[in-house]
Order: structure tokens, then sequence, then C-alpha cells
């Protein structure tokens, strides 16, 4: 289990070095343990994106699942306008993917209890 763990960081920092030039500033590695996803990691990206906004990446494993561009749950195409309001919102997500939520959809209340609108 080390091993793996340790295996799954080196393969997240080296896709963030890897990004670097494109503006990646926060990344995180969440592993979780139980009977459906035994041993399970999942990691997220922060990239700067258009107009001055954030986006996020979220991986299972080494394998993308999530690209967000925009800011889940409300209209429209906007990205974050802060790098933690990214940070907050992909960590929900995964903590909706380790519950077994699927799609880890995210709405307007929750936004708003994070204090991201």
């Amino acid at each position: 289990m080390k091993y793996l763990s340790l295996l799954c960081l080196i393969t997240v920092l080296n896709t963030v070095a890897a990004h670097a030039s494109a503006g990646q500033l926060a990344c995180g590695l969440i592993s979780i343990q139980n009977e459906k996803q035994k041993d399970t990691i999942y990691s997220f990206v922060i990239t700067q994106s258009t107009h001055n906004t954030w986006c996020y990446d979220i991986f299972k494993e080494k394998k993308l699942l999530i690209h967000q561009t925009s800011i889940p749950g409300i209209k429209g195409n906007e990205g974050f306008k802060r790098k933690s309001d990214a940070e907050k919102v992909a960590k929900l997500v995964i903590e909706k993917l380790k519950n077994g939520e699927m799609p880890p959809s995210v709405n307007e209340g929750e936004l708003r209890k994070m204090k991201v609108l």
C-alpha cells in the first residue's frame, strides 16, 4: 500500500511539473479505502484558465476523470474567480466520489454555503 501511494504521489507531482507552464498552482492527493473502492486514490490539480479564472482536474488513480473549466451548478461558462474556490469545489467533488455519488453534481446552494458565490 505504501508503494502504491508513493507511486501515485510521484505521478501527480510529475503531472504538475509537466504542466507548470500552464499555470498549475495547487494539487492534492486523497486516498480512500472502502469496500466498493478499495485503495482508490483521487487527486486534483488547479490550473489557471482563460480570463484570469481557475479550473480543476480530478484524477482517479492516473486517469483524468473530470476536467471542470466552469463553475458547476450555475448557468454560464465562467471559471472560478479565486484559486481557493476551485480547490474547495474540487475537494467537495472528491468527497462525493468517495461516497459513491455519480455523477458528483454540485448545486448552487452548496456553492453559496462554501462562499464560492
